[in-house]
């Protein structure tokens, strides 16, 4: 009994510390101004014209431009390690619309110290003028920054008129499991729950009340329960996400708000899902707002002239894969971690400086190439630096897939094989083959999901101490 108090008591110290930590910043001040709501009223004819049912079994691909905020010397700003393993949280929670965010470029390194140390705010002089700098079309640009005021901010479609077209993170809240997904959702026009620009929002959804005004006030959405303004400690358990307070609305009947709502204020680590209402604008929005949004350009778009990477800012964790490419030069003192999986592609050289390492169990590969390739990586050796070696036909299909996906893989000649199927934590899932000898040729697997739940999954091909891995999205 006393072992299980500590283990609550720890549990509760750790919440409590992860939520203050982010406290100390501001929650997102996006807010629903005239400009916005006259938009809205302007093109809603056009919004409900679109049959959500056509797109629903279509996938989504939302290509995303990472700019990474540093000081002049090109140190310090979040790592693409920790953006990666925040997409992965983005893609399970829009999962439900068969959106899938794709970071497909390089990062965009702004190094300047009057950015890094001293931050800007929305809507601020130097935001505007940073973001016309470095902006690129087509895409969602995030910015990544320190020293923020605020978690985030992001810009309704309505602020395209004045050339707002972003979405801003403040790096110490980009992992907290919530605010990353929030801002995308303003991106795509959903409001907090809490939101008033229409006047307070009562609680009944009785469509013969006459205090039912869901579908003109609050968030402007039905099926997300009127909300008081909840706040983490402040009417919200941090343990349970249980709302804590008996507050009654204008009509006095009691709130009971949607403490699990990724647009509320409610604990970050709470906030889990959005309701169909909020789901169906979004893929609205989406389809209507940002169609100028181009997949195609995740696939044409060139590397960067340099690489600097650096311990721990740029470190790779476990479970992820990631691959960097240059023009140029790469220049590297970071860490690949155990079960990570890197290649660096520069054009004219690779400089490995004291302090790089790639663990035990990561997989590099390190080519003098230049941009666009597709490549292999070989398990690493002690030393972590792989040789080139041929290309194993390798896919799996369909992908994203909702139920089943076949592996597919081509042998020149007759050998041992392991597949093994890791979800985004690194921990095996599945082994659909465990060493067995496989004959030349073209051989097909199966991997049922079924009893899975949505989110990114990893399958690595394993081939005479060679490996291969391919990202698989499941989506329902």
């Amino acid at each position: 009994m006393k072992t299980k108090i500590i283990q609550f008591l720890i549990l509760t110290f750790l919440f409590v510390y992860v939520e203050n930590l982010t406290a100390q910043n501001n929650e997102c001040p996006v807010l629903v101004t005239q400009t916005q709501i006259d938009y809205m009223q302007a093109t809603q004819a056009a919004r409900e014209a679109i049959d959500l049912s056509n797109f629903s079994n279509m996938l989504h691909t939302i290509p995303v431009q990472a700019h990474i905020i540093r000081n002049n010397n090109g140190v310090g700003g979040i790592s693409m390690s920790e953006i990666e393993a925040a997409m992965v949280i983005v893609n399970q929670r829009y999962a439900p619309n068969n959106m899938f965010f794709e970071m497909c470029a390089a990062p965009n390194y702004i190094d300047s110290d009057a950015l890094y140390y001293f931050g800007f705010g929305p809507n601020s002089t130097t935001e505007v003028g940073m973001a016309i700098a470095n902006q690129v079309a087509n895409v969602v640009n995030v910015y990544f920054a320190p020293n923020l005021s605020y978690c985030g901010w992001a810009y309704f479609p309505s602020a395209q008129a004045f050339g707002r077209d972003w979405i801003v993170m403040n790096n110490i809240c980009v992992n907290n499991g919530s605010t990353f997904a929030h801002e995308f959702g303003h991106y795509f026009n959903l409001y907090h729950t809490h939101s008033t620009a229409g006047g307070a929002e009562n609680v009944t959804r009785n469509g013969n009340s006459s205090c039912h005004n869901c579908s003109t006030a609050g968030d402007g959405l039905c099926d997300t329960p009127a909300d008081p303004v909840l706040g983490c400690f402040a009417n919200v358990n941090s343990v349970t996400c249980n709302y804590t307070r008996n507050a009654t609305d204008n009509c006095g009947q009691t709130y009971t708000p949607p403490t699990t709502n990724i647009m509320s204020y409610s604990c970050k680590h709470c906030r889990t899902d959005f309701t169909q209402g909020q789901l169906d604008r979004i893929l609205t929005s989406y389809l209507y707002d940002r169609a100028y949004l181009d997949a195609s350009i995740c696939a044409n778009t060139s590397c960067i002239a340099n690489h600097n990477l650096q311990s721990p800012n740029d470190d790779i964790s476990t479970g992820t894969t990631i691959k960097y490419e240059a023009s140029n030069t790469i220049t590297a003192t970071n860490i690949i971690q155990n079960g990570a999986d890197a290649i660096y592609d520069a054009a004219n050289e690779i400089t490995l400086n004291a302090g790089f390492s790639a663990e035990s169990g990561a997989t590099a590969l390190m080519v003098i190439e230049g941009c666009g390739g597709v490549y292999k990586t070989s398990e690493n050796t002690n030393s972590g630096i792989n040789e080139l070696v041929e290309e194993i036909a390798f896919q799996t299909y369909p992908n994203p897939f909702s139920s089943t996906s076949t592996i597919e893989f081509e042998l020149p000649t007759a050998t041992a094989v392991y597949v093994q199927i890791y979800n985004s934590s690194g921990q095996l899932i599945a082994a659909l083959a465990n060493g067995e000898t496989y004959n030349s040729g073209k051989h097909q697997l199966n991997f049922d999901a079924n009893d899975l739940p949505i989110g990114m999954y990893i399958c690595q091909l394993k081939i005479n101490n060679e490996v291969q891995t391919k990202k698989m999205l499941l989506m329902r």
